[in-house]
């Protein structure tokens, strides 16, 4: 009786730790994913930065990330303008390859020189 009793406490205890070992592993992938979708938001926002006036969109694909550059034309009051001597609002999403789900939207303005 003691040893069954004994067995059934270890089992509740590994699972409970199976569970803990899980509920790490996807914080770990999490962290991961964005630390990636960090990097090629900064690598992307610094080629706009150097890239001519007008940006155009573009989507980049990595071997599990699309990096998708959108760019509108905008006013002084950042409203959408068809004027495209004027400014950009840029927007640099990294998004997951296969789902589309969004890690990291990120926005700039690139103005006319």
């Amino acid at each position: 009786m003691e040893l069954l009793i004994s067995i059934a406490i270890l089992g509740i205890v590994a699972v409970a730790f199976l569970g803990a070992l899980v509920a790490g592993y996807r914080g770990v992938r999490v962290a991961n994913d964005q630390t990636m979708a960090q990097s090629l938001t900064k690598s992307a926002m610094e080629n706009i930065a150097t890239a001519p006036f007008p940006v155009d969109n573009e989507t980049t694909t990595t071997e599990n990330f699309d990096v998708v550059i959108g760019a509108d034309y905008i006013d002084e009051d950042h409203a959408v303008s068809d004027d495209p001597t004027q400014m950009q609002m840029v927007t640099v999403t990294v998004q997951y390859h296969d789902s589309g789900e969004a890690i990291k939207v990120t926005q700039c303005v690139k103005a006319q020189p």
